[in-house]
């Protein structure tokens, strides 16, 4: 019997779901031997189970409380306090898959305050409720990204920060794991303000570039809409002007890079591999050499062949 935290995926934004143990260690099982009587206010001794669980510590009344320790047979096993036969309390539960609980358990629910340490390396720390990862928390994925802000339920869910690979960061509302609400996406002095609906990009958005320089434009259900922008440069002179337009001009060519590239990103994250491919390799071509950037479109490129 364990606990176990388990990812389905990341970014939907992400959609984290919890396997629910039951609230009681000892169901369904039947005792082989214990040397705590049922009459004894408390006692200290060891219990073992027919099918291998054993237990060691504090009893009252023939059931765990207290401070002990169950063993489990696959491997699995939970230090920390019980009450009435069940985890309560603070306790660290290690399970088969090197996965690791520390911190606060009600009726033989992870509940409170907590951390979680994935198989995987990924690492959540803040608060559950009943097994799930559900208040204020911040998980720290093994490939560099992370989320922090608020949950519900295991998944994302109210405002929050999701740091990416590349080093942006978006700042958001999430609803079920889900970007949707107001929000912005910043990366090195650049920074959009706009608006998700179901984890997509959707209507006007502004963008301040780190020269000065802003633009106007739109998007479209997650892709940049097609058509003209408005550029207006940091003299305060504005044009309306396609991305192409955008390219071909040196003063605005890295500028406009950027945007493709968060135009790629964007189809990329909702499943849209083949227009985000092409929009890469557009990126790639026009931004500064040898960059950050430049190098991250590059891993971009090599996780879509």
């Amino acid at each position: 019997m364990k606990t176990i935290v388990k990812l389905q995926g990341i970014l939907t934004l992400m959609a984290i779901a919890i396997l629910n143990n039951p609230t009681s260690i000892l169901a369904n099982n039947h005792v082989d031997y214990s040397d705590c009587p049922k009459n004894a206010a408390h006692c200290e001794g060891t219990r073992t189970w027919k099918d291998g669980t054993v237990y060691e510590g504090e009893f009252r009344f023939g059931e765990p409380e207290g401070y002990g320790t169950m063993t489990w047979a696959d491997g699995s096993s939970y230090e920390g306090e019980f009450r009435e036969g069940v985890r309560h309390g603070k306790g660290i539960q290690k399970n088969d898959d090197e996965s690791v609980y520390k911190g606060d358990f009600v009726d033989g629910f992870m509940h409170g305050q907590g951390a979680y340490h994935f198989a995987c390396g990924h690492e959540y720390v803040g608060e559950f409720y009943k097994d799930n990862m559900d208040g204020n928390g911040s998980i720290q994925f093994a490939n560099g990204t992370a989320y922090t802000g608020k949950w519900k339920m295991g998944k994302p869910h109210g405002e929050g920060k999701f740091l990416r690979a590349d080093g942006s960061t978006i700042t958001t509302t999430f609803n079920k794991g889900q970007r949707d609400g107001e929000g912005s996406i910043s990366y090195e002095g650049n920074q959009l303000n706009g608006s998700w609906k179901n984890n997509k990009l959707n209507g006007e958005s502004t963008i301040q570039f780190a020269n000065g320089d802003q633009m106007i434009c739109s998007w479209k259900k997650g892709a940049l809409a097609k058509g003209v922008v408005t550029y207006i440069s940091q003299d305060g002179s504005s044009a309306k002007k396609s991305i192409e337009d955008l390219l071909a001009n040196p003063s605005s060519t890295l500028n406009a890079a950027w945007v493709i590239y968060l135009d790629a990103k964007e189809l990329k994250t909702n499943g849209q591999d083949k227009q985000a491919m092409v929009r890469f390799q557009i990126a790639k071509r026009y931004c500064a050499k040898k960059s950050a950037l430049q190098n991250h479109i590059r891993t971009a490129i090599n996780e879509l062949k």
